[in-house]
């Protein structure tokens, strides 16, 4: 399913979820991509999104979390309902320069949103998935 997202960037993906990186972090690596790499990585991350649950209601605070406003056209195309709100987020792969970047934040953050809400609500010993372990220990990194 993920060409682009490696085991590497998925953990410094969920190390941004969790706190334990910040975005100055994560922005060299998907600036140095190409176009076509950062369109799919806006798709692969909404995908994440998705499966995490966001729900339309997250979009305002992950708008200013994102340091967007309400009428940034990435904001737009998830706030138009012309389709279920779970397949929104794909057509902003569809964007191109610093529209697509600024896209990439807002996904970002929406995913951060969605996986925050399902740590609160999970029990803490229910979940086996290595991304919801703690990523700050290196030795939980290792046996990945």
């Amino acid at each position: 399913m993920f060409k682009i997202l490696t085991l590497p960037k998925l953990i410094l993906l969920n190390q941004y979820v969790q706190g334990v990186a910040n975005r100055e972090d994560i922005f060299p690596w998907y600036s140095s991509l190409d176009e076509n790499s950062k369109q799919i990585i806006v798709k692969e991350i909404w995908i994440l999104a998705t499966q995490a649950k966001v729900l339309e209601d997250d979009l305002i605070t992950a708008t200013a979390e994102a340091g967007l406003k309400p009428t940034h056209n990435s904001v737009q195309m998830l706030k138009i309902n012309k389709m279920p709100f779970h397949r929104r987020g794909y057509e902003l792969a569809n964007l191109k320069g610093t529209v697509l970047d600024q896209a990439f934040l807002l996904v970002l953050e929406c995913f951060v949103l969605a996986e925050r809400r399902r740590k609160e609500l999970e029990e803490p010993d229910k979940c086996t998935h290595w991304w919801h372990k703690d990523l700050s220990d290196k030795n939980v990194i290792r046996k990945f």
